[in-house]
């Protein structure tokens, strides 16, 4: 059976980290975080995704599924971990987790190093925004948790 990736998408405090870690229990698929990648408080996105992708390339060459958690608000970092995973012959879904702004904000509250406020904002909008666009990127199966109040 060929490896899966799900590339759990979200902005900051969303839960994408603690949805990753219920995958990885469930189902023994690698956590890749670009969060792993921080050094300190990097900012250098470039770094943080370069070693991202390195550790998504050596899961899949042993064949293990994996878990990608990023905001996933930029579509070239989508297309990145699609390109990845089909070089090794992994399918790839997308989850993407609907949190309400204000439950993002409060999470920074909880973290050693909190996401400032505009930044959670810019990145809760541009996920948002992708919603729409996922189906038709090339995704195997793409998946909405809806946890804003109904």
């Amino acid at each position: 059976m060929p490896p899966h990736v799900t590339f759990v998408m979200g902005p900051p405090g969303s839960g994408k980290s603690t949805h990753a870690q219920k995958l990885h229990d469930f189902r023994n698929a690698e956590v890749v975080s670009t969060d792993d990648f921080r050094e300190g408080k990097t900012d250098n996105y470039g770094h943080l995704l370069a070693g991202s992708y390195k550790k998504l390339n050596a899961a899949l060459a042993e064949g293990r599924d994996c878990v990608f958690d990023n905001p996933g608000a930029n579509p070239a970092v989508r297309k990145a971990v699609r390109n990845i995973a089909r070089k090794h012959g992994a399918t790839v879904s997308a989850v993407v987790l609907q949190t309400p702004l204000g439950d993002c904000f409060r999470a920074q509250e909880e973290r050693d190093h909190p996401v400032p406020y505009e930044d959670v904002a810019r990145l809760h909008e541009a996920v948002e925004r992708q919603i729409g666009r996922l189906q038709n990127e090339g995704f195997d199966r793409v998946v909405i948790v809806d946890r804003r109040a109904k």
